[in-house]
């Protein structure tokens, strides 16, 4: 994409600074964002799945969804009994900051790519304010006509290899973008919730290699809730 010679260059894979340990990783087999998949029944179990997961976990809870449109369809179903910051186009970081300083135990609805997910570093003293990442759905780029150009540039440049660059490459940023609010520390735990099936399949094998190894996949909501609950024994441990 960028000009250069493959010949000339070298790639280096590093794996996360933070131990292994104190972090849960899990995906939701059982919802999808997917356009095809995209439904009332849908929405109603991933809201139903958000709020169990909240309740769980506890403490403050950033959750990231693709749109703005999934966001706002799946947050009027969800029931939270915590004080909730929707991110919307005028939200300022200052905002978001004041809201967890304020609350220790809160929900932070924001948009994968947007200013909650990439332009804020939810810490305290150098200390990470969250202790769980959820993310719903994969946040693939919106097809917009932007991007359809975008992708009709690569399809002549680079052939098949298009899709790769204009839509995996792009959703694996935004991933790494809002899992990363986390840990910002090697003192800092938490859980990190992928809340789409496709996460567990072939997309899987374009996730870091640590990702890969750690990753824990289930169908059934209360595996997920029992993984979170053991996660806590260990980390209270360490």
């Amino acid at each position: 994409v960028l000009g250069l010679d493959r010949s000339r260059c070298r790639s280096l894979e590093l794996p996360s600074p933070f131990p292994p340990e104190n972090r849960l990783i899990l995906v939701d087999k059982a919802v999808t964002t997917k356009f095809e998949k995209r439904n009332e029944i849908q929405w109603k179990r991933i809201a139903a799945h958000l709020n169990q997961i909240i309740q769980k976990v506890g403490g403050r809870i950033a959750v990231y969804f693709p749109s703005y449109e999934v966001m706002q369809d799946i947050a009027k179903l969800v029931e939270l009994d915590v004080p909730t910051l929707m991110e919307e186009k005028r939200t300022r970081i200052l905002d978001v900051l004041e809201f967890l300083q304020k609350n220790g135990r809160c929900v932070v609805l924001g948009v994968a790519r947007g200013k909650i997910s990439e332009g804020v570093d939810m810490t305290e003293e150098g200390r990470s304010m969250l202790s769980a990442v959820i993310i719903v759905g994969l946040p693939y780029p919106k097809k917009t006509e932007l991007h359809k150009a975008l992708y009709k540039y690569f399809k002549e440049k680079f052939g098949e290899k298009a899709i790769e660059y204009a839509n995996t490459i792009p959703c694996l940023n935004a991933l790494a973008q809002s899992a990363g609010r986390l840990l910002r520390s090697p003192e800092d735990k938490g859980v990190i919730v992928i809340m789409d099936k496709r996460a567990a399949g072939r997309f899987k094998r374009k996730l870091p290699a640590d990702w890969q190894r750690d990753m824990k996949a289930h169908l059934k909501i209360n595996k997920i809730l029992a993984e979170i609950d053991e996660f806590a024994v260990q980390a209270a441990r360490l």
